[in-house]
């Protein structure tokens, strides 16, 4: 019998740093983990099922063939990558997240006059349309409001984030919530193997794409999980509102930051313009539930049945496997649990074990007395492939939650920020004056 294994889409996380699972796959999910130190947004979240629907955008480069060979015995959950995928850092950067996901790159900011990144072709737009129609309809919908993102944070992260000019992002294993990919995996197993849209892809595979299907079904329950799962790195920011300019969100501010919450405003352009500099891509969460979840899986299936003509026509080695194998992945990494819609989460994802990035830094750093591994994104413009991700270009305005000393605090930003260059500090930092009890 084909599908994902049913163990595959249980993992028990033991002591949070051993885990046995099994393999299985997952939704789309949303983008809120902490991407820097201590007691960044991710280490408040107390939530049950988070995941994230991951859009990448980024141009082929090079030959991911035999990329998702299947293993004829399990590795350990530390086994190399390379294992089951063969030249995988050269993966185009573009399927994802089966219902939102487009390939583009995270942190990979452009400046409107200097267009500097890449562009993707009429053929990988037309396969980002067909594989990731949430996340299409999401990025243009942001990019058409000019939609801004936040990280809500304590005081003592957003300044390290200033100071240090990085982003940190973290395992999904060490967020508070073990659950948060497990869900995602769930949630396409049930999918994949019950739905009518799970039985109509198998179905298109077998007739379109002989032996594809055994191919991709082997990956997933052999190793591929154990990456998502351990070896995914992310870090998490929220849609902001223009009425939340001065006062923040106030779910936001009870959830993240403890007494001293802080709200980082970005400007969107360093989210959703595309870049393949850092190899970690930003992607709008999918909030479902198994039944959700199955819905918007059948959408994408039935764009792959409309489409499959143009499909029958892209190279089965360098484009179909990826973007199907991808969809899947991202699917697993991106989903979150429907009670945590309001978030309006977006997430950027790095998988080290897909691709690798130059300019990304790995650290052990040790947040919340747990020492941890952690690749951290610098704030800083890479000529001729990243630019405007610098604190000036980036930051459009910092908001200071409920706290008891509200003062001290946005007198330290506005000195902060004039350290960083930023043009009239004074009027980028505000006082929230929500009555929130601290």
């Amino acid at each position: 019998m084909g599908g994902f294994s049913k163990q595959a889409a249980r993992v028990i996380f033991r002591k949070r740093a051993k885990v046995c699972f099994r393999f299985s796959c997952g939704r789309s999910a949303r983008t809120g983990q902490e991407s820097t130190p201590e007691q960044s947004e991710c280490h408040y979240r107390n939530r049950h099922q988070e995941d994230l629907s991951h859009r990448c955008r980024g141009r082929h480069r090079g030959s991911p063939a035999s990329v998702l060979e299947s293993q004829d015995q399990e590795t350990s959950s530390a086994a190399d990558p390379a294992t089951v995928f063969d030249r995988v850092n050269r993966f185009p950067s573009h399927p994802q997240i089966i219902r939102a996901c487009r390939p583009r790159p995270r942190v990979s900011i452009v400046s409107t006059e200097q267009q500097t990144t890449m562009q993707l072709t009429p053929d990988e737009q037309k396969l980002w349309q067909i594989f990731h129609p949430y996340a299409a309809d999401r990025e243009a919908k942001a990019l058409s409001q000019r939609t801004r993102f936040v990280h809500y944070t304590s005081a003592d992260a957003a300044m390290k984030i200033i100071r240090n000019r990085e982003l940190w992002m973290r395992k999904s294993t060490c967020m508070n919530d073990s659950s948060e990919v497990r869900h995602g995996l769930e949630c396409l197993a049930n999918a994949y193997n019950k739905s009518d849209a799970g039985k109509k892809l198998t179905s298109i595979l077998d007739r379109h794409f002989n032996g594809l299907r055994a191919e991709i079904e082997g990956a997933f329950n052999n190793n591929f999980s154990r990456f998502i799962l351990l070896d995914t790195y992310l870090t998490c920011v929220s849609e902001h509102r223009d009425e939340e300019d001065t006062l923040g969100r106030l779910s936001m501010w009870r959830a993240y930051g403890a007494t001293t919450s802080v709200a980082l405003v970005m400007n969107n352009s360093a989210f959703l313009t595309p870049s393949d500099a850092l190899k970690a891509y930003t992607s709008p969460v999918a909030y479902c539930d198994e039944n959700k979840f199955a819905e918007e899986f059948g959408k994408v299936v039935n764009n792959i049945e409309t489409g499959i003509d143009f499909l029958k026509q892209q190279d089965r080695e360098l484009i179909i496997k990826p973007y199907l194998f991808r969809m899947l992945a991202f699917a697993a990494i991106c989903t979150k649990h429907l009670g945590f819609a309001e978030e309006l989460e977006w997430r950027v994802v790095h998988c080290p074990w897909w691709a690798k990035s130059a300019h990304l830094q790995r650290a052990i750093e040790v947040i919340q007395g747990v020492p941890q591994p952690i690749y951290k994104i610098p704030l800083k413009d890479i000529p001729n492939e990243l630019v405007g991700v610098e604190i000036p270009a980036l930051l459009d305005r910092i908001i200071i939650g409920p706290t008891r000393d509200p003062q001290p605090i946005w007198e330290a930003f506005k000195d902060l920020l004039a350290e960083s260059g930023v043009y009239e500090p004074h009027k980028k930092v505000y006082l929230s004056n929500i009555p929130l009890r601290t």
